[in-house]
């Protein structure tokens, strides 16, 4: 994942145009090899609701999402120039497990 600045592992960013609708493919088939189980489902939370419920103007969303072998491929839209904004891609396993990968994009004119 060239894309994002994995300085801070434990917070990936990014930046985002607001205009951009692009696909952020994340990776979960070493994951889901380790915890030996198979992919069952997965979502996508946007902070737009968060930013707007705590007086903040996100609005980035997940225009739709997919998978292929363990990556789940979010395609992302929107977003408010000068914030920094953030999705989470959640998996579940089919034995129930779940992971959460969370990825932060500062939305910049580009």
């Amino acid at each position: 994942m060239t894309f994002w600045n994995v300085q801070s592992p434990a917070k990936p960013k990014g930046v985002k145009d607001p205009n951009a609708i692009l696909d952020y493919p994340i990776d979960f088939s070493e994951w889901l090899a380790d915890v030996s189980d198979a992919y069952s489902t997965h979502e996508v939370i946007t902070s737009n609701g968060e930013l707007l419920a705590n007086g903040g103007t996100g609005s980035m969303v997940c225009d739709s999402s997919s998978e292929v072998a363990g990556v789940i491929i979010p395609v992302l839209s929107g977003g408010t120039v000068g914030e920094t904004e953030f999705f989470t891609v959640r998996v579940t396993t089919a034995s129930g497990r779940v992971d959460d990968r969370t990825f932060w994009l500062k939305i910049t004119e580009r």
